[in-house]
């Protein structure tokens, strides 16, 4: 049974008497909030005169002054989370994690041979994959597009990650964007990634059209691209992206209304 909703004050961090039969244990954290100090608790519930009964229940507690809290009845999942949440560290300390290293499963090869800012949707290329692992690609043609991780290679590695803001576009009539809330190429990790159009499938070679990848450009991996994965039609965008799209994107996009 859940211990029913109380308003009323609590004395010394204590649960009110109404509801202590069927109490566990409690769990608080104060937390400053300027005007006034606020406590927030969760308590996990056992049925009421059930000692050592699995806990069934719980319910959060919520106090705006520091006389008065407020018990909601809550799913025990949903407590075990407010209480990671209220005990999550802000200045969690940065553990250095082991080294990797990847090795390309194939390299692209097309007629561009430097870089260029539009006009990748014209370029069909091929992704030569390694001889080796050809098999891996059984079943690939089953689906209209894939989604293509590579290695900007023409990326000098002094550039990489030389950079922790910038303008988008290197155009100061944007606002400045954490490197990592760009798509630049000169990130610390420049892992690129693009979905194209599967043309054709020849052995353990991927004709695709529209990969923005310079001819002899290492590709990271191949995966199928799967709408009602990878499209999240809600998805929230910055105004600015939406000044920057080319032509052929805000064509195909016009229905959809500006977020930001």
């Amino acid at each position: 049974m859940w211990a029913r909703v109380h308003k009323g004050p609590i004395v010394s961090g204590q649960i009110p008497t109404a509801t202590a039969d069927s109490v566990a244990a409690l769990v608080a954290l104060p937390v400053d909030t300027g005007n006034a100090r606020r406590t927030r608790a969760a308590t996990a519930l056992k049925p009421a005169g059930a000692a050592g009964a699995g806990v069934v229940g719980a319910i959060m507690v919520s106090a705006s002054r520091k006389d008065q809290v407020t018990l909601y009845p809550c799913r025990v999942s949903l407590m075990l989370n407010r209480i990671r949440h209220l005990f999550a560290h802000d200045d969690e300390p940065y553990v250095q994690p082991p080294e990797i290293t990847l090795s390309p499963i194939g390299l692209v090869r097309n007629r561009v041979k430097e870089p260029m800012p539009s006009g990748w949707e014209k370029v069909t290329s091929r992704i030569i994959v390694r001889p080796e692992i050809e098999e891996a690609l059984l079943g690939l043609e089953g689906y209209s597009h894939i989604i293509v991780l590579f290695w900007p290679h023409l990326v000098p590695d002094d550039e990489r990650g030389s950079k922790l803001r910038l303008h988008p576009l290197d155009d100061p009539e944007y606002a400045l964007q954490g490197i990592l809330a760009t798509r630049s190429q000169i990130r610390f990790n420049p892992v690129l990634v693009s979905v194209v159009p599967l043309l054709t499938v020849k052995g353990h070679v991927l004709e695709v059209r529209g990969l923005d990848a310079v001819d002899g450009t290492p590709v990271l991996d191949v995966k199928p691209y799967i709408p009602y994965y990878d499209a999240l039609p809600d998805a929230r965008l910055p105004a600015w992206i939406w000044r920057t799209a080319p032509e052929w994107i805000k064509e195909r996009w016009k229905s959809r209304p500006e977020r930001g």
